[in-house]
């Protein structure tokens, strides 16, 4: 962009003031516009480059406004320099007055004055300077303004550097505001991390878990970089709670505020129920006869439940060579205190 100065090294915590007021944090490699507001807080510095300058560094507790002329190239000090004059008569009393000397005392009338009017016998005359010199001392005048709330806009031109502190304060309010982030352990596997700004320095190793379980593919969201998710990994055979824990401290804002942390907890049972099937009244031969057949050319089968099926699990029992299912519900409470199931299975079947 046109007149803009580039940061090269950023010291601490250091803004540009938008127009409508708001301040954006300096990161080196930014270009800064001509005419924009540069805050810096306590212990911080910026160094700028323009094209053609040297670097511009800016202290800490400052608010400058860098005027157009700081990305300016240098100008010549030979075509900036006051042309020598030209009239040797003129020169002379210039080099006279530079080395301390009375002019009038040492060089010819002729030289030191010019005149003109009528002479002896009377009238008017008058006297050229050269030029008249006043020293002005400080340089730098600067009025109060009662009603002006906001600093002083100090305007830089060429190269040079301000370090000096600001006793009255730059009034910029500094984020001191610790960041905050819910955790939450989702029904699809996943969990969300949801911070209420930006985090610094948050990765898996951020991240407790308890129980053998574990996270991976830690991510931010595509669309909202203050979102985060991760896939949660349970243990085998592990009927229990987990948590997903996000310690105090274990990341930051940008501003370096270390944020607050926050904890989900979740049941989880990765036990694979089991059940024994028993077939009834086969006799002592373990063969089915036709006295011991029933009517409907069914026989019983006895499901017994094992310690780790629990009310809510689905039991499903089929039978080779019979199309649906002979058995398939969600157990009750009342089916795990029986601990066990009846189903009929057509001879014949397996």
């Amino acid at each position: 962009m046109a007149n803009a100065a580039l940061v090269t090294q950023v010291t601490g915590q250091a803004w540009v003031r938008g127009t409508d007021g708001t301040l954006s944090p300096i990161h080196q490699g930014m270009q800064i516009p001509a005419d924009a507001d540069v805050v810096t807080a306590t212990g911080a510095s910026v160094q700028l480059q323009a094209n053609g300058s040297g670097p511009l560094t800016i202290g800490e507790g400052r608010d400058v406004q860098l005027g157009a002329e700081v990305a300016q190239a240098n100008v010549d000090p030979a075509t900036a320099a006051a042309a020598a004059p030209a009239d040797p008569d003129v020169a002379n009393i210039l080099a006279a007055l530079n080395d301390g000397a009375d002019p009038f005392a040492d060089l010819e009338a002729t030289a030191a004055v010019l005149t003109a009017g009528a002479g002896g016998d009377g009238g008017s005359s008058f006297t050229r300077l050269s030029s008249v010199i006043e020293t002005t001392n400080p340089l730098g005048l600067e009025y109060p303004r009662p009603t002006y709330t906001r600093p002083e806009e100090v305007r830089l031109g060429g190269t040079g550097s301000d370090t000096g502190s600001d006793e009255a304060g730059t009034g910029v309010a500094l984020d001191t505001t610790a960041p905050t982030v819910v955790v939450t352990i989702n029904d699809d596997g996943t969990v969300t991390f949801q911070f209420s700004e930006v985090p610094f320095g948050f990765d898996e190793e951020d991240v407790e878990v308890t129980n053998g379980a574990q996270i991976e593919n830690l991510r931010p969201d595509p669309t909202d970089p203050t979102k985060w998710v991760a896939d949660l990994i349970l243990p085998d055979n592990y009927d229990g709670d987990i948590t997903v824990k996000v310690p105090d401290g274990s990341y930051t804002d940008e501003a370096g505020n270390p944020g607050s942390g926050d904890e989900d907890t979740t049941a989880v049972d990765t036990e694979a129920p089991s059940v024994t099937v028993e077939l009834q009244n086969a006799g002592t031969d373990n063969v089915y006869n036709a006295e011991e057949i029933g009517d409907d050319g069914k026989v019983d089968a006895l499901v017994v439940l094992g310690a780790t099926v629990k009310a809510g699990d689905t039991l499903v029992v089929t039978a080779d060579g019979v199309t649906a299912p002979l058995f398939d519900r969600v157990l009750t409470d009342a089916d795990i205190a029986a601990g066990q199931i009846t189903v009929q299975v057509p001879v014949g079947s397996e």
